[in-house]
């Protein structure tokens, strides 16, 4: 729920981190293969059409089947379980190979907000965007995390929430 606590949060996302250590013979702790694991389950679990017996893009033309439904529906999924956002920002801070894999995630994120601040709707034009403003800010933060965004636009999810809708767009 939106409601649930920041501890117990990040108490969840420890022991996602915790089952993702894996010590091998010589002692040595690698995290990545587990977070590579993780980053691929959650694209399983978020967008089911994309994965294909593991691997991201079957041969197959299917990337035909990029629609704004499907940008709609991952939105909504994050809407619905605010924890992903935590697990995306997890995600975010080991970058490589990790936004490979959730790469179809974070378009489809980018591509629903975009089209939102664009549509020049009643909705975002006369102000009343608190959950377009909170999804602008978190992707925002998600990508200044993972740097994807240049060193000046690091802190733009600061700036973001005092420009007016049609500077955003």
């Amino acid at each position: 729920p939106d409601s649930l606590d920041n501890d117990i949060k990040l108490l969840f996302v420890k022991a996602i981190v915790a089952c993702c250590h894996e010590t091998n013979e010589d002692g040595e702790v690698n995290l990545m293969d587990g977070l590579c694991h993780l980053s691929q389950i959650l694209v399983e679990l978020i967008t089911t059409d994309v994965m294909y017996n593991g691997l991201l893009w079957p041969i197959e033309d299917d990337f035909i089947k990029i629609t704004m439904e499907r940008d709609l529906h991952i939105r909504r999924t994050f809407k619905n379980c605010p924890i992903l956002w935590s697990l995306l920002g997890l995600l975010a801070q080991y970058r490589v190979p990790l936004w490979c894999n959730c790469s179809v995630i974070l378009r489809a994120l980018c591509a629903s907000v975009m089209h939102h601040w664009r549509a020049k709707s009643t909705e975002t034009m006369v102000g009343n965007n608190e959950e377009l403003m909170f999804f602008t800010v978190k992707l925002l933060e998600i990508l200044a995390l993972s740097q994807l965004l240049p060193s000046p636009l690091n802190y733009l999810h600061i700036i973001v929430p005092s420009l007016d809708s049609q500077e955003i767009s």
